[in-house]
């Protein structure tokens, strides 16, 4: 890389493994920061922390209804639920992928402290239950700039679609790899497949 750096650092599905402990996280964006030559760009994709709190959060807000339908003292129990059986965890997905929190979810969908949320993650013919970590955006943000790490972009996969469909290379491409139709023609995209592919968001990060 010589003396100055490189001037792009690149990771793709994995840098929210680091997000298991602070120190990890900070390890790896301090690694980041020292590969890069000033005026360099960090680039990745990661699960998106806003879908995943939005699911969350309305996961919370089904249970809590449920207890509020529980019968009050004295009265017969819901049969529902047997005794002993574990409580519900937040989950959601389709059927070409699955997340899976192991135990309780912050009601408000709010990650704090950002660090150590583990899930399960299931995507079809590609992963099987590997544990992830959730990467609250806000904090990964303002941890970045610690390390000289400045925001430049950051969208969802729904998002970049729309942006660059029409770009005079990517549009092309897709229609290669059999996104679109010939011609600028219809997505081919189940939405079963755009949601996984929402599922993530990819970032820039400029070396200031």
């Amino acid at each position: 890389m010589g003396q100055s750096g490189f001037d792009i650092v690149s990771m793709m599905f994995c840098m929210h493994y680091a997000f298991e402990t602070e120190d990890k996280a900070r390890m790896m964006l301090q690694n980041v920061s020292s590969a890069l030559k000033k005026g360099g760009r960090f680039i990745g994709c990661i699960p998106n922390s806003d879908v995943i709190s939005d699911k969350v959060t309305k996961f919370n807000q089904r249970i809590a209804e449920k207890k509020e339908d529980q019968p009050e003292e004295g009265e017969q129990p819901s049969e529902d639920k047997e005794e002993g059986e574990a409580d519900e965890t937040a989950e959601w997905g389709n059927d070409l992928y699955r997340v899976r929190f192991p135990s309780k979810t912050p009601g408000d969908g709010i990650f704090r402290p950002p660090f150590g949320w583990k899930y399960s993650f299931f995507l079809d013919e590609a992963v099987e239950e590997v544990p992830e970590y959730v990467v609250p955006w806000e904090a990964f943000r303002a941890i970045a700039e610690d390390y000289n790490l400045e925001l430049q972009y950051h969208q969802s996969f729904k998002d970049i679609w729309e942006l660059e469909k029409d770009d005079h290379i990517l549009g092309p491409l897709s229609e290669r790899m059999g996104v679109r139709g010939r011609g600028r023609g219809p997505l081919l995209v189940s939405p079963e497949e755009m949601e996984v592919a929402n599922f993530y968001v990819a970032f820039c990060f400029y070396k200031v």
